[in-house]
């Protein structure tokens, strides 16, 4: 994969920032199989935006359907050109070691908030990504051992997902199986106007623990709880539609969080 890393030793002096402004972007690239027993990988790209103390995670095609959104592109139009398999939006901030989780699940929202913790454990494995000078980490985390890539040439704690508050940004993160794998693409200093974080971002949710979210998001997606109490004109539709949700639901079988911790 062809990588362009902007340095940024000569901007980092001069890194001003506010709480409510991003400076810098980062694209990733996820590889992974959300079917355990497929052979071939689905890929997505994703966007990290940040500055010294806060960051936003989210899909790109989120981030473009957004920025259609902000133009008052049709939601139907912005959807259709830019739709991801991924919805959630990851949310951090530094300061309070925290990190809040939002997604939106039939049409409300709906999010919880986990206290940073990667229980890390620092190798002497140092390599070369894409021409990055690159250190190795391992943490046990979601039911899975990941390997993390960080590099001390880009001096900030973040990386892809949840993988927050390393000495330095996280270049590449995969878990043992080699079925998840995040691969920095690009970064760059934001050379116009900071981006604020969208209002869409900070509208209002449903706080629960992360327990209940799991629980009702594993609903939503994949059983008949969403329409348990519409009456279908064709008897058999119900019944169709029981049966397409427990087939995606084996489909599947390979979330990237296995358990909660």
């Amino acid at each position: 994969m062809k990588t362009k890393i902007t340095l940024l030793f000569l901007i980092i002096f001069s890194f001003m920032y506010s709480q409510d402004n991003f400076e810098f972007k980062a694209v990733y690239h996820l590889k992974y199989k959300i079917d355990s027993t497929e052979n071939t990988y689905k890929t997505e790209n994703f966007i990290l935006l940040f500055n010294k103390n806060k960051s936003l995670f989210l899909a790109e095609k989120q981030y473009k359907r957004d920025s259609l959104l902000a133009k008052n592109v049709g939601y139907i139009r912005a959807r259709s050109r830019y739709n991801s398999k991924f919805q959630e939006y990851i949310m951090t901030n530094l300061n309070e070691q925290t990190l809040l989780f939002k997604e939106n699940l039939f049409n409300s929202n709906f999010g919880y908030v986990e206290k940073i913790n990667n229980n890390i454990i620092f190798t002497n494995k140092q390599q070369k990504i894409n021409g990055i000078n690159c250190k190795t980490a391992k943490t046990k985390k979601y039911g899975r051992i990941w390997f993390l890539d960080y590099s001390d040439d880009y001096p900030f704690q973040f990386g892809p997902y949840k993988f927050i508050g390393l000495p330095s940004l996280v270049i590449k993160a995969r878990d043992k199986q080699n079925t998840y794998i995040y691969e920095l693409v690009s970064i760059h200093k934001i050379d116009d106007k900071s981006i604020k974080i969208p209002p869409r971002y900070q509208s209002k949710y449903k706080n629960l623990t992360k327990s209940q979210f799991n629980t009702i998001k594993e609903k939503i997606k994949y059983s008949d709880y969403i329409f348990k109490d519409i009456e279908f004109e064709d008897p058999t539709l119900k019944r169709r539609l029981s049966k397409k949700r427990k087939l995606r639901k084996l489909r599947e079988n390979n979330p990237i969080e296995l358990s909660d911790i």
